[in-house]
């Protein structure tokens, strides 16, 4: 494992006790834009969640710094980086992950303009075929759409 997502593993492994059994990290990332919460599972959570009964906290800055630092060892030329993660750890397991490049991350408040759009896309370059639909039209709003 890498020492990012290991230093994560670390950071998220601190949260399991007899009560957590399961902490999991999502997030959404741009340039100009990010959120990040901490889920804690655990039978007297006050939220459903993928895991059963879950509380969900702001996460603190150093697995939201992580998370950027994440992004940014990611992005390949042409291709880009994602937008969204998901991480989960359970007790005695290795820390899974799972990231999304395709979908419009629906967190960001407020939501993005096409002008900040245009901007991540010049920060994290992608080729037009990497592009997905959603995005290819805010970057060329005059162009037609395929369907």
């Amino acid at each position: 494992m890498s020492t990012i997502p290991a230093r994560l593993q670390g950071l998220l492994g601190s949260y399991l006790n007899d009560e957590v059994t399961t902490v999991s990290v999502v997030g959404a990332f741009t340039t100009q834009h990010s959120y990040v919460a901490l889920d804690l599972h655990h039978p007297s959570g006050r939220d459903s969640g993928p895991s059963g009964p879950m509380d969900r906290h702001q996460a603190p800055p150093p697995i939201g710094e992580l998370l950027m630092q994440l992004r940014r060892t990611c992005y390949e030329r042409e291709m880009g980086t994602w937008f969204q993660i998901q991480a989960w750890l359970e007790p005695g397991q290795e820390l899974d992950i799972m990231v999304n490049d395709l979908s419009e991350p629906a967190v960001t408040d407020p939501p993005m303009t096409d002008l900040e759009w245009q901007a991540e896309w010049f920060t994290h370059r992608r080729a037009d075929e990497h592009l997905p639909p959603w995005w290819h039209a805010k970057l060329y709003p005059q162009a037609p759409q395929s369907q």
